[in-house]
């Protein structure tokens, strides 16, 4: 099997699995959502709880998000556009709050001597609020932070799979 060809076979079995765990989601449907994690799940998310531990802990944070929710719950995922993150200022397929959630990222993974330039800044004020514009920084300096730690611990990508529960999707 070639490269590019398992790189199809990830990628459609990837968004079966999201489009499956979507459908859950909008029909609210706990078994459903749950199906393709690990008991042992640690999930990181900005809304309170930050850090949820186990599939019982995961499991009631959706209780926080229904609340919210109308009924029955929006949760459309348009596009999923991983592929063109590394070309995201060629690529069409973002929209300019999109454009500006990577400029931020990209100027926060990448922070000079002098901090954030005031012209990114104001770029991304335009599109994003104070209180997004946090919770962008603070995602950005948490996954930063492990990248950092895996680095320096010259940990082999994929190594803990197994441990995490992350065999279930069956990617290889």
């Amino acid at each position: 099997m070639s490269v590019n060809t398992s790189r199809t076979i990830d990628e459609s079995t990837i968004r079966d699995l999201v489009e499956n765990w979507a459908r859950a989601v909008r029909a609210r449907n706990l078994d459903g959502i749950l199906a393709n994690h690990s008991p042992e799940i640690l999930m990181f998310d900005l809304p309170p709880p930050i850090q949820s531990k186990g599939i019982e802990a995961y499991k009631k944070t959706w209780d926080l998000f229904y609340s919210c929710a109308p009924d029955p719950a929006v949760f459309d995922i348009t596009e999923m556009n991983v592929n063109h993150i590394p070309i995201w200022r060629e690529s069409t397929l973002f929209s300019e709050t999109e454009r500006a959630a990577l400029e931020w990222t990209e100027a926060v993974t990448k922070l000079s001597e002098h901090g954030v330039p005031d012209e990114v800044y104001d770029r991304v004020r335009a599109q994003l609020s104070e209180t997004q514009i946090s919770e962008l920084t603070f995602a950005v300096a948490v996954i930063n932070a492990w990248n950092r730690l895996n680095i320096s611990f010259r940990t082999v990508p994929g190594s803990a799979d197994e441990m995490l529960g992350l065999t279930k999707a069956g990617l290889n």
